[in-house]
């Protein structure tokens, strides 16, 4: 995850206690071919210390499409302490570029890195992308809403948990598909995809304040949010450079 906030310490990290691992820790998006729209995936989650107060946790991977290949700009922090032990961080990147459908590719540390490291593509990605987002149980889970968004293309659904059995348990569900962004190669789910013959573009959940009888704290309102977003269709001068670099080292590539 690319860590917005840095400054909790280690006994703080209630935060991915099981009211939030059980569900969210596995936010991503599967990859469904053919589609190849520049795309971002964008995940936001709320945290919260041992004083109750509440942090977030947020991570874009940018996806590119170019020739048959596929890059992922994947952001990292970098954290360092000043001359006075005040903390320092900063965003880096990694670049991971594959064959479309591989499963390994390589891996740039920098933008203008000349070699690369071979690594498998479900190892180096993890969770990031991923298709075990959990944000809808058939049982537990009515729809109480569906509206037409403004622009006559979109589709806001709301959902509502029956009961809460367990803290995991986020009390509304918003999801919102598009017309415009069925070119997008990754899905959050296929099935709601096909149901609405739209793109399901993002989901947010939302937990309503509440007492924590496992921590014995008060749990405040917070909201999970997954969105994939479309990226320019040209794709930048040093990412076009980067992807010819991966084909030199492919033998028999040009």
């Amino acid at each position: 995850m690319n860590l917005k906030v840095i400054n909790v310490n280690a006994a703080g990290w209630i935060a991915l206690m099981y009211c939030i691992v059980c569900c969210f820790s596995t936010a991503g998006a599967q990859e469904t071919l053919p589609g190849e729209g520049n795309m971002s995936l964008n995940s936001h989650m709320p945290i919260i210390d041992m004083k109750g107060k509440l942090w977030s946790v947020d991570d874009t991977i940018s996806v590119y499409y170019y020739k048959g290949m596929v890059l992922y700009k994947l952001p990292y922090q970098i954290v360092s302490n000043d001359k006075f032990g005040n903390l320092i961080e900063e965003t880096a990147y990694n670049y991971m570029v594959r064959e479309r459908g591989a499963e390994v590719g390589f891996l740039f540390d920098t933008l203008n890195a000349v070699n690369a490291t071979k690594v498998k593509v479900d190892s180096m990605l993890g969770n990031r992308l991923s298709p075990n987002l959990k944000f809808y149980s058939e049982t537990n889970d009515s729809l109480v809403r569906t509206i037409q968004l403004s622009d006559g293309k979109g589709v806001e659904q709301v959902y509502v948990s029956k009961v809460l059995i367990n803290e995991s348990y986020n009390d509304s569900t918003y999801l919102y598909y598009s017309e415009s962004l069925n070119n997008f190669a990754f899905s959050f789910s296929t099935t709601f995809d096909n149901l609405m013959k739209r793109k399901l573009y993002k989901i947010r959940l939302f937990y309503k304040q509440r007492y924590s009888e496992q921590y014995k704290m008060n749990l405040p309102e917070r909201e999970f949010a997954f969105e994939l977003k479309a990226l320019p269709a040209i794709i930048p001068d040093e990412l076009v450079r980067l992807f010819e670099r991966y084909n030199s080292l492919i033998p028999g590539k040009k």
